[in-house]
C-alpha cells in the first residue's frame, strides 16, 4: 500500500481510538479523510493541514479535533 498515491482515506464508523497518525502527512495526494464516528481525541497533526491536494476532513462530533493552538473548531 503506497500512502503517497492515496487520495481518499476513509475510516469512519469503525469505532477506532487514539490519535490521527502523523504519518497520513504522507499522502501527498490525499484529498479528503474522513475519519468520524470514531472515538479520536488529540489535534489533527499539523503536517495534514500542510498538504497541497487536501479539500476535506471529516473530525468526529464528539470529541473534537482541532487545529493545534485553537481552542475549538466549531466547524464538525
Amino acid at each position: 500500500w503506497k500512502l503517497g498515491k492515496t487520495r481518499k482515506l476513509l475510516t469512519g464508523n469503525n469505532e477506532f481510538t487514539g490519535k490521527i497518525a502523523e504519518s497520513y502527512a504522507n499522502c501527498s495526494s490525499l484529498v479528503r479523510l474522513r475519519v468520524r464516528k470514531n472515538s479520536l481525541n488529540g489535534v489533527v497533526p499539523a503536517r495534514l493541514w500542510g498538504l497541497p491536494n487536501l479539500e476535506m476532513i471529516d473530525r468526529p462530533r464528539i470529541q473534537p479535533i482541532r487545529r493545534p493552538g485553537k481552542r475549538s473548531d466549531r466547524r464538525g
